[in-house]
């Protein structure tokens, strides 16, 4: 009995190929962010993959999981909020409590990952500042004018000062308006 349970629905996703519904926090992936209404990307990292990543005894992703996500970003029907979610995954996976976890989390991102969606961003860059969604009343006027594409790179630039790797696209480093 209990062979069938699924532990960890972030092993679930991957196996299923439900990664994208995962990040989106889509079905029975959601977790209600009781701020904001929206589904809380923090929790699924708590919950889930920070979970699977001790269970299988890793550090860090391996090729194979950069290499799922990249296909995925290809694949999903509402781009904007799909990178704001990863983008929301990908904050706590760089701020590991052992500073060591977070830099081999650093190294290990494969540099195809890393341009990807360095150029996805670019590419889909007037659409993103555009898109207004996510963007929360404590945002001031300028970063309300740069849309989701704010909030991405604000993100992308905590990463970074958390020392993650830099996912800031060049053309878009002069974004200082945090």
């Amino acid at each position: 009995m209990g062979e069938n349970k699924v532990s960890n629905l972030f092993s679930f996703a991957l196996e299923t190929n439900e990664l994208s519904a995962f990040i989106l926090g889509r079905d029975k992936y959601f977790i209600l962010d009781r701020e904001t209404n929206e589904h809380f990307p923090l929790a699924s990292f708590q919950n889930y993959i920070e979970p699977y990543l001790l269970e299988n005894s890793m550090d860090f992703f391996d090729e194979t999981f950069w290499s799922k996500i990249s296909s995925t970003i290809g694949e999903v029907d509402d781009l904007n909020i799909f990178l704001d979610s990863l983008v929301g995954l990908l904050i706590p996976y760089y701020n590991a409590k052992n500073f060591a976890i977070t830099t081999k989390r650093k190294d290990s991102t494969p540099a195809f990952f890393i341009e990807e969606l360095s150029k996805t961003i670019i590419e889909n860059q007037e659409q993103l500042r555009k898109d207004r969604r996510g963007i929360g009343a404590d945002w001031n006027i300028v970063n309300k004018e740069w849309g989701i594409l704010g909030g991405l790179l604000y993100n992308l630039d905590l990463i970074l000062k958390r020392g993650g790797p830099n996912f800031i696209p060049v053309e878009l480093a002069f974004f200082n308006a945090f």
